[in-house]
């Protein structure tokens, strides 16, 4: 499991997907159920599995019955990279939403926004200032 001490960045914030409240580190996990995941794999399910972020108490999904990490192991952007990464490995995270689940992570930090001024920034430059900034 990846670690996340002193990363940089901002910290996300999550919202419980069952009581809607802020999930405090140590009191929440980020999961995705196996059954969702096993339904979109064999066709019997048309939307993929929905990653989900709920309060340890509020969550409706027994521990066994899908794949789970703590809350506090993604409390930055460089960290749900890095989860990007290692779900990405797993045979099964096509069949999630993960993408989708970052997007709406980084939408509610206002992350996502100021990557995309950024990167607007980045291509209004020309070409060659650019290179010379990468060089």
């Amino acid at each position: 499991m990846p670690t996340t001490t002193s990363a940089p960045g901002p910290v996300l914030t999550y919202r419980c997907d069952g009581c809607a409240r802020l999930i405090s580190d140590l009191a929440g996990d980020l999961h995705v159920a196996y059954a969702e995941v096993h339904a979109h794999r064999h066709g019997s399910r048309s939307e993929p599995a929905r990653w989900a972020a709920h309060h340890r108490r509020c969550n409706p999904l027994p521990k066994a019955a899908g794949y789970r990490f703590p809350i506090e192991a993604a409390r930055t952007s460089t960290a749900l990279l890095v989860w990007t990464l290692v779900l990405s490995e797993r045979d099964w995270y096509r069949h999630t939403d993960w993408p989708a689940f970052v997007r709406r992570v980084l939408e509610a930090t206002h992350l996502l926004r100021t990557a995309a001024t950024d990167l607007a920034t980045l291509e209004r430059r020309p070409r060659r200032a650019r290179a010379e900034a990468s060089a």
